[in-house]
């Protein structure tokens, strides 16, 4: 029940001296697993961020909620993800474990979101059917989404974290990331991948790598100067979350104003 050992001869003290200037590391997390396997968890995140700061690299932890009893897309997922998500944050964001930025979700799934106008085409393009029991189609609507994203802000307790696309759309995502701002929620850029290149994947497999670089080169790059106008409005800087000490963590890393490790991020 417990994580996965690191890759055999590798850890935070070889990565370092192998010239990585920061770790991620990703795990899975559900606060009504069985306490024995929480506790595995925990205590290996605290070993990697322990590790991370004895060495001085950034720790970089994305946390990711599942529920092994219930369909990836199913509505009743949609219902309890906000408070998996915010129990999440309310449990990584904690000094011991040592996390410089958490990487997280969204404490909503976007295609249940009533009012997301993003969400609804793209369920209209999937042909997506999201009904619970009672016939119900959406688990919250906006105000209610911007209600749970303030909410999982206020429990970072002033840590530094960013948001994952979870493969959404790009309007989606961009939309989901605007209502983030709006509510007041101090996330502090994003680290996405499948948002930002998922079509190229059609691209490839239709015309091939030529037509792959064309795409990346024109809508590929549109895709991120998209989420930097959005960042620039809506996220709150790093150096306004953390203490002086700390920011020369993020400075080991910073790559030009707006791109760490290959994040779009607003340091």
């Amino acid at each position: 029940d417990g994580p996965p050992p690191l890759t055999p001869g590798w850890d935070v003290i070889r990565i370092e001296k192998e010239g990585g200037t920061g770790v991620k590391l990703l795990v899975y997390y559900n606060y009504q697993w069985p306490q024995s396997k929480q506790d595995s968890i925990k205590s290996f995140v605290r070993k990697v961020g322990r590790e991370c700061s004895s060495v001085g690299v950034p720790f970089f932890l994305e946390v990711l909620t599942i529920d092994e009893s219930l369909a990836k897309n199913s509505i009743e997922l949609a219902a309890k993800k906000p408070q998996m998500v915010l129990a999440a944050m309310e449990e990584f964001s904690k000094p011991e474990y040592h996390a410089d930025v958490l990487k997280m979700e969204f404490p909503v799934i976007a295609s249940f979101v009533k009012g997301l106008k993003g969400a609804a085409a793209e369920n209209r393009k999937n042909k997506n059917e999201h009904k619970n029991e009672h016939g119900n189609e959406h688990a919250y609507d906006v105000d209610q989404a911007k209600g749970y994203m303030k909410e999982m802000s206020d429990a970072s307790k002033g840590k530094p974290f960013i948001f994952l696309s979870a493969g959404v759309d790009m309007d989606v995502f961009l939309e989901m990331l605007q209502l983030a701002g709006e509510a007041g929620c101090e996330y502090s850029g994003v680290l996405c991948g499948r948002a930002t290149w998922k079509d190229a994947i059609d691209v490839y497999a239709r015309s091939g790598a030529m037509a792959l670089e064309e795409w990346v080169k024109n809508e590929g790059c549109k895709n991120l100067e998209k989420l930097s106008i959005v960042l620039r409005k809506h996220a709150t800087s790093i150096k306004h979350r953390v203490s002086s000490r700390q920011q020369q963590h993020y400075e080991n890393v910073k790559q030009g104003d707006n791109v760490v490790v290959g994040t779009v991020s607003k340091l």
